[in-house]
């Protein structure tokens, strides 16, 4: 049986700053990471914390990296206890992910004394690279298991480093004409044809999204809409037909169809359905854009995302009328773990939450035009590609730009630049995973 791990970004470069720090004379540094899962089985796990071993639990030796006593196995065995969770036994290994001999040896004694512990949470044992992991894992119900692939969610993003298939290597490699985006990177087509990307929502803003990440490659998808088309739908549905209406075709099928027109070898679960009814699909994603109208739907998305540790891109547009004329207003907002939400940001607000109900503006309910939706997905696709690829070398994303249709610019907030650095307060990272209950 295999095992996935996820971490964000900042707490993966924590992690590495403090194993890479010199010891006063051990060659390596160890630590604790803490992992919630997200399925019963416990093969998927979710990293929240990351506690130190201190330096007085070291032992001088030079025979290995790190020798440390027993308090150190016991720090592990309380840390499991205490938290009631899965803890992996970790360090780093600068040239790559490899266990040594040593390594072999004697950390699965430190992974079992944990087990014995605590057996009702999956335990085990990691080496850290810059993008790649080793772990040794077991079970609760005890059988042994290997690390299948590490996701680093974040700012860039590191996407199942280690699921490598050659086979599907050579697909892309024959199958895809890169050298007009050759600049996203050597391996970006690699990434996109691992990558699952989850829209929910597939009328204006969704189907633009999903044509042009068919256009650039991508190749798994899960699809969350329920409706069927209706001829209301025409002014802004790309790739939609009169046929379409007549047959009164779902809005999963028609962007399935246009999936598959560009990628005919992709994955597509199009299965209409709601996002809540596809919740098992979703959790696998590793980016969902969120194309709904309505403020509670988009609230409850992102507190689902947050807890599954995924990247959510948000496209949001209205209509609202002006002393003369009308105004279009749109964002897209990127939800990050560990960095400002959309409560954050500004885009839901409890005002908006209230007022979920009433008309916005005159124009008409939620009235909709095709060219701002493919203005905003289009930035937001591209929020995207630079968050697998950052190819710009940008040190951070933009979590939100601003459209106004008067003026055709998309812009950041001024408000953005007090977010800088901000860890968002609603949602922590140890409540992520599967939700617990606990006795008090």
């Amino acid at each position: 049986m295999e095992t996935q791990l996820k971490i964000t970004r900042p707490l993966f470069e924590r992690v590495h700053e403090d194993l890479s720090c010199p010891h006063q004379f051990a060659w390596e540094r160890v630590g604790y990471l803490l992992c919630n899962s997200r399925d019963a089985k416990q093969t998927k796990l979710i990293a929240f914390d990351y506690v130190p071993v201190p330096d007085e639990f070291y032992v001088e030796d030079d025979t290995c990296g790190a020798r440390f006593t027993s308090d150190a196995v016991r720090l592990g065995m309380s840390l499991a206890l205490e938290h009631k969770c899965s803890v992996l036994h970790v360090h780093v290994h600068a040239l790559g992910a490899y266990p040594s001999k040593t390594d072999k040896e004697e950390l699965p004694g430190v992974a079992q004394s944990i087990v014995n512990a605590s057996s009702s949470n999956t335990h085990g044992w990691l080496i850290l690279s810059k993008t790649t992991a080793y772990g040794e894992l077991t079970l609760p119900c005890g059988t042994k298991s290997i690390l299948k692939d590490l996701s680093v969610v974040g700012h860039p993003m590191v996407i199942h480093s280690l699921a490598v298939d050659s086979k599907l290597q050579v697909e892309v490699e024959e199958n895809m004409n890169n050298s007009r985006q050759g600049f996203l990177g050597l391996n970006f087509n690699q990434i996109a044809a691992k990558a699952t990307i989850g829209i929910v929502g597939l009328g204006g803003g969704g189907s633009h999204t999903v044509q042009q990440l068919a256009h650039i490659g991508f190749q798994n998808y899960v699809l969350c809409d329920n409706d069927r088309i209706a001829e209301s739908n025409l002014n802004r549905l790309v790739g939609a037909s009169l046929r379409d209406v007549e047959n009164k075709e779902f809005k999963s099928a028609i962007a399935s169809r246009i999936i598959k027109g560009l990628q005919p070898n992709a994955f597509v679960d199009s299965t209409p359905g709601r996002w809540e009814d596809k919740r098992e699909a979703l959790a696998e994603c590793d980016i969902v854009f969120g194309c709904l109208d309505n403020f509670v739907g988009r609230r409850d998305l992102e507190a689902f995302c947050r807890r599954q540790v995924i990247p959510l891109i948000d496209i949001g547009m209205d209509v609202r009328s002006m002393a003369i004329g009308y105004e279009i207003y749109g964002q897209i907002a990127l939800s990050l773990p560990e960095h400002p939400c959309l409560h954050c940001l500004g885009v839901i607000s409890e005002k908006n939450l209230e007022h979920e109900a009433a008309d916005y503006g005159d124009a008409g309910f939620r009235p909709q035009v095709v060219w701002p939706n493919g203005i905003l997905a289009s930035s937001a696709v591209g929020m995207a590609v630079s968050l697998i690829s950052n190819w710009s070398g940008g040190t951070e994303p933009l979590f939100r730009l601003d459209y106004t249709g008067s003026t055709g610019l998309l812009h950041p907030p001024p408000t953005l630049q007090y977010l800088k650095g901000v860890k968002c307060p609603h949602y922590k990272l140890e409540q992520t995973g599967s939700v617990k209950f606990i006795s008090i």
